[in-house]
């Protein structure tokens, strides 16, 4: 059974973010888990631009919008929006760059 280690637990929010990161042998890619928390700490910055509050309604309403306007699956709707664009974008540029 591998430990858990707590990397940033702050900002406590609408939407707040835990970061974990295990000790297992599969979870052992630290790159990965980083790539995650950047990703996160995208949408904490996001959450300080609008308010948690706004955000939160901004993200799923845009969510709701793409799945039954554009008649998205939920993963691909997920996946299109902007504030997952963003995330995704300073996430691989955060892994080319420690590459």
């Amino acid at each position: 059974m591998g430990s858990i280690h707590i990397l940033y637990a702050e900002g406590a929010s609408f939407l707040c973010f835990c970061f974990l990161s295990c000790s297992c042998i599969d979870y052992k890619n630290k790159k990965y888990w980083q790539g995650i928390a950047i990703h996160e700490f995208v949408h904490q910055r996001q959450q300080r631009l609008f308010s948690p509050f706004v955000f939160g309604i901004l993200y799923f309403g845009e969510w709701i919008f793409r799945k039954f306007y554009y008649k998205q699956s939920w993963g691909e709707a997920y996946r299109n929006l902007r504030w997952e664009k963003e995330a995704e974008v300073a996430r691989l540029r955060f892994e080319e760059n420690i590459s």
